[in-house]
């Protein structure tokens, strides 16, 4: 009476296992293991359409198949093909993915498809290979002719000024022989680096090229200075062919060029000043009247970081003053212009508030002071009189050795700007602890005969037990070069030109390296390249220093060698 339920529940439960073991299987080539090592192993190629380095292929369709499961990963932004074509559409389905091109392919030309990190296994993310044992980005190269092309370039692109590899940079080769332009034109072959900087670029046909590398902001495949896009190049034409089919070690070097020259933007009255707004900082300016008797109704300065001039007027002129401006920027770049400055005269009711006058004192190495007083007083106007005899100074806290600070034929000790808006002052003091600066509030008069107000300012010396020392000798026959302190992070602690002893004094605890430009236009600071001329920037050499650059307080670096 009970066998044929027996037999219902007995098959019912043989197809509830049969369909789990299904479910179970159909799932694992999807779903991570809930335990067990972590997955490593790459999707590897079992299949490609066309096959690699294969000839003749006519067709408009790429296919790989996998040996599991994938997904695209940033695919459009990873995969580089050359020559350049983006106009197709591709499809990810399980193991395969298909790519098909919506116009035909060029003929007799060798296509070259980079994927790098393109396609990725469904679980941990590992990029897909060719095969276990090689350790390259995934590639795919065939012809559309009977010959593909074998030539190859490789390298690492670095930072100019750093020596650091770069990652993520376009590097691009053109025909010698051909009008494409770096800056018009996108490359016939191109790649970018890797995490570590380095690139290869492989199926190149036999001739000769010039190589590029650019920062390549706006993802173009084109030069672009105005977005501010750093660029490297070997000055030295590439030519490949039957002795050479194979150029690799390159270091290119990257940097900034910047030829523009400064420029106004704009410009207005604003009360008793007239403003120049600039396109780029300076370094120095001369506004000239171009009615010579007119020079002495202005005096003009640099604010805001360079990047404006302030123009004063000093007998309340309200006619149009036609005048030159010279502008020169950080980078050596030059410009003229023509202007016309025209102060507004104040209506009856408009009150006129006057910039106020004052003034910073800066020791010039930081907080403290060395051994003797170097210091810089920068002003918010230009100076038209000064006092010496009402700048006093204090020793030690010790009120008997009150004097004043400089005299007026102590030249060897002070020196102007050429616009009277800084004062640099380096006097030796036999000070032990700190010096007390007295400034009378007339010290100073500024151009609008303002006075600059009373300043009492306390400089402390530098405790030698809290610092160390760099030194050594450099040896070399370039005669001109600048021999530079950088710290761990690259930047720029002291310099000091074509000197062949050195010390670097007063230094916190740290790690340090020498950074040395070779300075071959004598202008005493480091060029760019220029890659409309294929001049190469300024060569910099980079030298690690004893005990691996690392200093302590109370602890000297001696006998350091830079040979060059």
């Amino acid at each position: 009476m009970n066998s044929r339920p027996k037999s219902s529940l007995l098959l019912l439960a043989v197809l509830i296992l049969i369909v789990n073991h299904a479910l179970f299987y159909r799932c694992a080539n999807r779903m991570a293991p809930t335990g067990g090592p972590k997955d490593s192993i790459p999707p590897l190629v079992i299949k490609a359409i066309p096959p690699h380095q294969s000839l003749n292929y006519k067709g408009n369709i790429i296919v790989l198949e996998f040996n599991e499961w994938i997904k695209e990963k940033d695919f459009n932004e990873e995969l580089l093909i050359t020559p350049p074509n983006k106009d197709f559409t591709h499809k990810v389905s399980k193991t395969r993915i298909e790519i098909n091109f919506l116009k035909p392919l060029l003929e007799n030309t060798t296509y070259s498809l980079n994927f790098r990190a393109a396609i990725v296994d469904i679980t941990e993310g590992n990029v897909a290979r060719w095969d276990t044992i090689q350790q390259e980005g995934l590639k795919l190269a065939f012809s559309t002719g009977n010959h593909i092309d074998s030539m190859r370039v490789s390298g690492k692109v670095v930072s100019a000024l750093t020596n650091q590899p770069l990652k993520e940079i376009l590097v691009s080769l053109y025909k010698t022989d051909d009008t494409l332009r770096i800056d018009k034109h996108t490359p016939y072959y191109f790649t970018r680096t890797d995490e570590a900087g380095y690139f290869q670029i492989d199926n190149i046909k036999d001739g000769s090229y010039e190589i590029f590398a650019i920062k390549d902001y706006t993802e173009n495949l084109i030069y672009e200075e105005t977005e501010n896009e750093s660029i490297g190049f070997i000055a030295d034409t590439l030519t490949f062919g039957d002795t050479l089919s194979h150029i690799h070690d390159l270091v290119i070097k990257l940097n900034k060029e910047d030829f523009t020259p400064p420029s106004e933007v704009r410009s207005g009255s604003l009360g008793e000043v007239y403003e120049i707004d600039l396109s780029k900082g300076l370094i120095d300016f001369e506004l000239t009247t171009l009615d010579s008797t007119q020079n002495n109704l202005i005096a003009a300065n640099l604010v805001g970081k360079g990047q404006q001039i302030r123009v004063y007027n000093l007998q309340n002129v309200f006619d149009t003053i036609p005048a030159l401006l010279y502008m020169l920027d950080s980078l050596g770049n030059s410009a003229e212009q023509d202007i016309k400055i025209l102060f507004k005269e104040a209506g009856k009711k408009q009150k006129i508030t006057r910039l106020p006058f004052n003034f910073e004192v800066n020791p010039s190495t930081g907080k403290e002071l060395e051994e003797d007083l170097k210091i810089t007083i920068r002003f918010s106007k230009p100076v038209s009189s000064y006092d010496f005899d009402k700048i006093k100074y204090i020793l030690d806290e010790d009120s008997t050795t009150l004097a004043p600070l400089l005299r007026i034929d102590s030249t060897q000790e002070y020196q102007w700007d050429t616009k009277f808006t800084q004062l640099s002052i380096d006097k030796k003091l036999p000070f032990k602890n700190n010096i007390q600066l007295l400034f009378d509030s007339t010290a100073f008069m500024s151009i609008q005969q303002d006075s600059s107000g009373f300043l009492n300012k306390k400089l402390t010396k530098k405790d030698p037990s809290n610092f160390g020392t760099i030194s050594g000798e450099v040896k070399t026959e370039i005669p001109h070069f600048v021999l530079q302190l950088i710290d761990d992070k690259n930047n720029l602690i002291a310099e000091k030109l074509n000197v062949k002893k050195f010390e670097f004094a007063y230094l916190p605890a740290g790690t340090y390296s020498i950074r040395v430009i070779i300075d071959s236009n004598q202008n005493g600071r480091w060029d760019s390249s220029n890659y409309a001329q294929r001049t190469p920037p300024e060569e910099i050499l980079f030298f690690s220093l004893p005990n691996e650059g690392k200093l302590r307080e109370r602890w000297d670096i001696q006998n350091a060698v830079i040979e060059f």
